[in-house]
């Protein structure tokens, strides 16, 4: 199966992070869609989309909370065009690599190269396009890219945490033109979808909950995501404790999910400031030091060991994007291996944010 990008060496090919056919998510079709009460229009929207791509309806813009299957039906559409037609040229990424890989074709000097593998599709997929918001440089070449193919009548899908009209920063043109099509909102799962989506979810890992337990499990989640890690957790706990997966088990699960969830950023930066002697508004700086670049690190790292929140929600708190809090979990976590002292130190934090 072709891809839309040519990822061969070559001195004009710019390192571009887009999803060809071949990596659109396997778990996210239509097939495997739960259609409830909250989303049947969206479902909706999007299989006619996927039926007559550039036809109707676009761009398409799903608009929702995190969690609830934007992304899920945005790739879903990607998977039924290819079934369709084996050749089609599917690009998805997010917005957070489509304003990363422009950094990087403007310091080469290739942005030649990158508006042509974003131009030369038959269907451009982009996740939180709220994250354009605020970007001059980034807004203005999307927006020529979005020109560019709604004028060959390519087909344009795009998810966001909240409607064009309540994105902040954005610029009028591109908000318009998010609104050219049809705008769909995916509300918060309603708990019979919660129930199914928490069954769905162990059957996939291989295991059963009883009737209880996802009663329990899904009055404590609020989306797709928060059900997985509690059933997952669940089955863990069971396990490591050699009991049976039940109410108990899954009481105490929700019980040590509620504490993690409970802690707040606020609570993590005072925290790190006050062991660090940094001020608050340094995380947010541009400041590379030592004594600032180390604290701020563990920060992102708390917050996400320690809260729900995903990597580009974190990074819009320091002013970053998702990679850099993912680097920075990622070292924070190699010193912790390493450097004893520095583990106790993030002991230390964990029980004075959790108040221990």
């Amino acid at each position: 199966m072709p891809t839309p990008v040519d990822n061969s060496p070559g001195r004009d090919v710019p390192r571009l992070e887009l999803r060809a056919p071949g990596t659109l998510d396997p778990r996210h079709t239509f097939a495997t869609f739960l259609i409830g009460s909250c989303n049947p229009f969206a479902h909706a929207a999007c299989r006619a989309v996927a039926g007559e791509p550039g036809a109707h309806y676009n761009p398409l813009l799903i608009h929702g909370p995190s969690g609830v299957g934007k992304t899920h039906l945005a790739t879903a559409i990607g998977h039924a065009l290819l079934e369709r037609s084996p050749t089609a040229r599917v690009t998805q990424l997010s917005a957070d690599t489509f304003m990363r890989e422009l950094r990087g074709a403007l310091r080469s000097d290739r942005m030649d190269s990158f508006k042509r593998h974003l131009r030369d599709v038959d269907l451009l997929i982009v996740d939180d396009v709220q994250l354009l918001a605020g970007r001059q440089r980034t807004q203005e070449e999307f927006f020529h890219t979005f020109n560019a193919l709604h004028d060959q009548d390519r087909q344009i899908v795009l998810t966001s945490d909240r409607a064009p009209k309540a994105i902040a920063r954005l610029e009028e043109r591109l908000r318009n033109r998010f609104e050219w099509g049809v705008v769909v909102e995916v509300e918060p799962l309603d708990l019979d979808t919660r129930r199914e989506l928490l069954e769905q979810s162990a059957a996939r890992a291989g295991f059963t909950l009883t009737d209880d337990v996802v009663v329990f499990l899904a009055a404590a989640a609020e989306d797709a995501r928060q059900l997985e890690v509690l059933a997952s957790r669940t089955r863990a706990r069971a396990g490591l404790t050699g009991r049976r997966i039940g109410l108990e088990v899954a009481r105490e699960v929700v019980e040590g999910f509620r504490r993690s969830v409970d802690v707040s950023f606020d609570a993590i930066a005072r925290a790190v400031c006050e062991r660090f002697a940094v001020r608050p508004a340094e995380l947010r700086s541009r400041r590379r030091t030592q004594n600032v670049a180390i604290p701020r690190q563990l920060a992102m790292y708390l917050c996400r060991r320690m809260t729900t929140a995903s990597y580009p929600r974190i990074g819009e708190l320091f002013g970053r994007d998702h990679s850099t809090v993912m680097h920075a979990a990622e070292a924070t976590e190699r010193r912790r291996k390493t450097d004893a002292a520095f583990h106790a130190t993030v002991e230390e934090l964990e029980r004075r944010i959790r108040g221990d």
